[in-house]
């Protein structure tokens, strides 16, 4: 096998879009080639022995002439089948698994909406891109908290998986929640003064069925412009119950995990970036991350404009984190993972500076 080439990665928003290839048999050092249908300033693919896998490789050699990328290695795989993606892949198994070894933790429980991790699960439907039907799927979430604290908490949620295709997102979220449960000191403050809610695969139907933005609930709409439209989506419907009742309607942070695969740079938006406490939470992202900015976002119902809604807080920070998918963070995926403890990191600094109402100032 000497040569590959995919198609064209770029199809309308709507529609099937995420890729998952398995090769086997892919003998020698094939070079493959992705067609996209606008101007490529992005490295996007990389390689894995397996779909569900904790190591992920960047090709040795990409290359772009504007609509075509070009990807190769200098020495043949070192295994077969060899799945090949457009970035680390998270399926839904993935998140599943994970759920089960955070509920392991002392500091892991279930929320007053979840069982075992489950608060419900979506209707099977059929998949208009190949006429499949798509089972009904879990729901997740949990809570994470130090049970022996007896301070006064502010809550956060955390999410992702909206979009179905943005796979770091979901590696973005779980390095948050394992540096949640890990010792580190920043860890321990937030769970003495936090609750958190963690709801890793809000669209888990659009996951296993290959969607870009949307689901196979309803393929013309961005699954991410739908939370304040009761209704809509029954996944939307679902988590935003959820997030309700877990949070009794109080938050004081919120933050939903993407992927921009035209990034180079960590990036979180948020419409009212003055009002809230975002230019404290952009200078302790960029003491971490030195290229981390801050942007408006003009979008309406996303995740963050949700949790916007939420009375009886006092929201301090509220963004969509879009982590591209960049070459400088191989090896991959730590490089995500980094990134969402990170994010955890930059909410302790503010807690310590008194940006929320409860704390230890």
């Amino acid at each position: 096998m000497t040569n590959i080439h995919i198609g064209t990665w770029a199809d309308p928003e709507s529609v099937f879009r995420w890729r998952a290839i398995r090769l086997k048999n892919a003998a020698g050092t094939p070079t493959i080639t992705i067609t996209e249908g606008q101007p490529v300033t992005q490295r996007t693919l990389c390689w894995a022995s397996a779909i569900d896998s904790d190591t992920w490789y960047d090709f040795d050699n990409a290359s772009t002439d504007l609509t075509t990328i070009t990807f190769s290695n200098d020495n043949p795989f070192p295994f077969d089948p060899v799945y090949v993606c457009t970035w680390p892949a998270y399926p839904y198994s993935r998140a599943l698994r994970k759920v089960a070894a955070w509920l392991t933790s002392p500091y892991c429980s279930d929320t007053t909406s979840s069982t075992n991790g489950v608060i419900g699960a979506s209707t099977p439907r059929a998949d208009g891109n190949y006429g499949r039907t798509v089972p009904a799927l879990s729901y997740l979430g949990v809570k994470i908290t130090d049970p022996a604290s007896v301070e006064t908490k502010n809550t956060c949620v955390l999410v992702s998986g909206v979009h179905s295709s943005e796979t770091v997102g979901n590696w973005s979220l779980e390095g948050a929640v394992n540096f949640l449960l890990s010792a580190d000191a920043d860890a321990a403050l937030l769970r003495t003064w936090f609750n958190f809610y963690v709801y890793p695969m809000t669209n888990p139907q659009g996951r296993w069925a290959g969607y870009q933005r949307s689901q196979p609930e309803n393929a013309a709409l961005n699954t991410n412009r739908q939370w304040l439209t009761p209704g809509a989506l029954e996944n939307i419907d679902a988590f935003v119950t959820a997030i309700t009742t877990d949070t009794g309607g109080s938050l004081e942070a919120g933050i939903d995990f993407h992927t921009n695969m035209h990034m180079t740079y960590s990036y979180s938006v948020a419409n009212d970036i003055a009002a809230l406490k975002h230019p404290e939470w952009a200078v302790a992202m960029a003491a971490l991350e030195a290229t981390y900015k801050m942007g408006n976002d003009v979008n309406a119902g996303l995740a963050h404009d949700f949790f916007e809604t939420l009375v009886g807080g006092t929201l301090c920070v509220s963004v969509t984190d879009e982590v591209s998918n960049k070459i400088s963070v191989s090896p991959l995926p730590s490089g995500y993972t980094t990134h969402g403890a990170n994010l955890m990191r930059a909410l302790a600094t503010l807690l310590a500076d008194g940006d929320f109402p409860n704390g230890p100032v």
